[in-house]
């Protein structure tokens, strides 16, 4: 342990006694921890930073790379402005799969319908609350009175019109002879009639047309009666006539009905179907017992209403399987659907991501490789130089110019390999999204991946299927599937049965039109005691001849349910396919990552005996340059083995479904960090990231 980290110790330990020390107080009244128990839990803070400190990240593999890739773009400044203006980011795996979780859209939206269909579960819930209605009104029902009164009267009649114009006589006694005078009084005189009525005169005729003037003497060369004038005057002898038009005086006494109306509801839906109403009305009315008068103790009366409305037992739309019960559990079966899709979701984006990153450190390892190939056919076209220069006549112009070639392949495989790299740096960018990245304008360099490629997963067929089955969310999803047909199906049969409603209403009421109560409370109290009862049974029964829609229904139901069986097992013989198919790559690339290693480890030294016996003059120059051509193929060989035998495993943990399960710790920087993902887990923070389930071989 180094000095810096010692003082970094003691300081946490002394940090953590101080912390300890001014907690003491807020212990248990009485209890007291000695220096013994202080200096425990010192030791033990000490301890969790020593377990954080221990495995901090060591940046060798970084610079090295860096410096790799830098050379390469220096080199190509001139040639290659595209490539050298471009920032290198550097990038472990953790932070790969961080960046693409954050920031990977079709994840954001899934998210978004895990919470959609939460929502939509309580949406469905909501049916069985009970529902409050309040209302107030105010009713205002008034009559009023018309009246007609005048002094203006048409002037009386009283004529006995000649032969020539009809010779009719209009009025009510027929005088000795001759014409009534026109001065005579029209109040007292038996003549007083009123010639705009529809009928007037003694003979109950229309008489308007009979007359020609007034006054007249005589009317001659007439065709037919007409009426020339009509003289009305003001009756000044006769005081002003009045008359009176009730629209209706016996209600409320004359006084206008004005009612303030309160009213309360209460429906609530039953669980086995159904409702029930409850409404309580509360009026407010003055009721005038005279003109002037009324009761100020009588104001308040009250109704009471209760509305049952139930199928029957055994008919459509009651229990469990109705409807309302139907919605709730297709809401659930949707939201647990949602929860597993986000999964998936999350799954393949890891897998995606893990992926790519391990692309881009097989392409930068290649790179590194063909870059160090270039090195050594450099340096044996040096070490032939030499050989020319110390005695020309020990190369021959094929040696030397296969020499040369080699060195043109070398530097040629560095370019396209170079290029591989950048448009894998493009491809990672692309799933993590960074925009600098994936507009080429920066390039990602993997670092710290070394015991990434380690391998850690050994499983057999049996486990990896008992495993996935616990974890895979294909499993789950295909599984609600079926569910959500079943509950289909029952509802189906539920909608299928006859349709029998009971309804019963009762009301107890208070009649307000006479008397009522002083107060509100009054009249609610005095509902037990009402004043009417009324009572209404129903029993409908509703059936379809032959009920053939609902019937098919049933059988749709039917039908859809037995497809989910069959994709159950579709779903069942795919993933064991991928399995199968996963675990051959996994076991074929961990051996041939063996056999590659041991190829490597011959032919580089191989090699570096071919050149030792080159300086001697012992081998030529096509034996050293094949050597060299087997030594590069069999390291490439070895790194590819390596990414994908790292790949395979990635492959297979998606398989089984627990590739969120297992990367968290996978990608954990020290104990410590493993212990705090524990707790995010087990307080429900790490929703799409549970413990992985690890099955048993049958």
């Amino acid at each position: 342990m180094t000095a810096d980290r010692k003082a970094l110790l003691r300081t946490a330990s002394v940090a953590a006694s101080l912390s300890l020390a001014a907690s003491l107080p807020s212990l248990a009244a009485g209890a007291e921890l000695g220096s013994d128990a202080v200096q425990h839990h010192a030791v033990a803070v000490a301890a969790v930073v020593e377990a954080q400190l221990t495995p901090a990240p060591v940046l060798e593999d970084q610079k090295r790379s860096r410096a790799l890739v830098e050379s390469l773009l220096t080199a190509r400044k001139m040639g290659r402005g595209d490539v050298a203006s471009r920032a290198i980011l550097p990038i472990n795996r953790r932070d790969a799969v961080v960046k693409g979780l954050a920031t990977n859209l079709p994840l954001a939206i899934g998210r978004q319908q895990s919470d959609l269909a939460q929502a939509l579960v309580r949406e469905a819930e909501a049916v069985f609350d009970p529902v409050l209605d309040l209302s107030l009104g105010y009713d205002r029902q008034a009559s009023y009175l018309r009246e007609r009164l005048g002094t203006v009267k048409p002037k009386s009649v009283s004529i006995d019109m000649p032969a020539a114009a009809g010779g009719q006589y209009i009025g009510n006694s027929v005088p000795s002879g001759g014409v009534t005078p026109f001065d005579a009084d029209p109040a007292g005189s038996t003549n007083y009639i009123d010639p705009l009525q529809a009928n007037f005169g003694p003979y109950g005729v229309h008489r308007r047309d009979d007359f020609c003037a007034i006054p007249f003497a005589s009317c001659t060369d007439l065709g037919k009666p007409a009426v020339r004038a009509i003289e009305f005057y003001e009756n000044g002898n006769t005081n002003p006539t009045q008359a009176e038009i009730v629209a209706n005086n016996t209600i409320n006494n004359g006084h206008p009905i004005q009612q303030v109306t309160m009213q309360l509801g209460l429906t609530q839906e039953l669980p086995w179907g159904g409702s029930v109403q409850v409404t309580d009305q509360t009026i407010q009315q003055r009721i005038y017992y005279d003109a002037n008068h009324y009761w100020k103790d009588g104001e308040f009366s009250s109704n009471l209403t209760v509305t049952l409305n139930t199928p029957v037992p055994f008919g459509k739309g009651f229990g469990e399987d109705n409807a309302d019960h139907a919605a709730i559990r297709n809401a659930a079966i949707a939201r647990h659907q949602a929860d597993w899709n986000v999964k998936d979701l999350n799954n393949q984006v890891l897998e995606s991501i893990d992926l790519a990153y391990f692309e881009l450190v097989r392409q930068l390892e290649i790179l590194g490789s063909t870059v160090e190939n270039q090195k050594m056919a450099i340096d044996l076209r040096d070490r032939q130089a030499r050989i020319i220069k110390q005695d020309p006549g020990l190369v021959t112009r094929y040696e030397e110019a296969q020499v040369k070639a080699e060195v043109s392949r070398a530097e040629i495989a560095v370019e396209q390999q170079l290029q591989v790299y950048l448009s894998a740096s493009v491809a990672l960018a692309q799933l993590i999204g960074d925009p600098d990245a994936r507009t080429g304008s920066a390039i990602y360099l993997p670092y710290g991946y070394g015991h990434d490629l380690e391998a850690t997963r050994v499983a057999t067929f049996d486990v990896a299927l008992s495993t996935a089955r616990l974890n895979r969310p294909a499993f789950f999803i295909a599984d609600l599937g079926r569910q959500s047909a079943d509950v289909a199906l029952k509802l189906a049969q539920n909608q299928a049965r006859p349709d029998i409603q009971f309804s019963a209403s009762g009301t107890l009421g208070e009649n307000g039109s006479t008397y009522g109560y002083a107060d509100p409370g009054q009249s609610q109290a005095n509902l037990v005691n009402p004043d009417t009862v009324n009572q209404s049974y129903t029993l409908t029964y509703t059936y379809p001849w032959k009920n053939r829609a609902a019937n098919a229904a049933v059988d749709i139901a039917r039908l859809s349910a037995e497809d989910q069986e069959i994709v159950i097992r579709q779903t069942d013989g795919q993933v064991r396919q991928e399995l199968a198919t996963d675990l051959a790559v996994l076991q074929g690339a961990r051996a041939q990552e063996t056999h590659a290693a041991q190829e490597t480890k011959l032919l580089v030294s191989a090699y570096d005996s071919l050149v030792r016996q080159l300086e001697a003059g012992l081998v030529g120059n096509d034996q050293i340059i094949q050597a060299l051509r087997n030594r590069i193929s069999a390291e490439q060989t070895w790194i590819g083995a390596r990414i994908n035998s790292r790949e395979a495993e990635t492959t297979l943990l998606y398989a089984q479904g627990t590739i969120a399960n297992v990367l968290p710790s996978q990608l954990a920087v020290s104990a410590l960090d493993q212990r705090r993902l524990m707790l995010l887990a087990d307080a429900g923070h790490l929703k799409y990231f549970g413990a992985e389930q690890v099955g048993k071989a049958k």
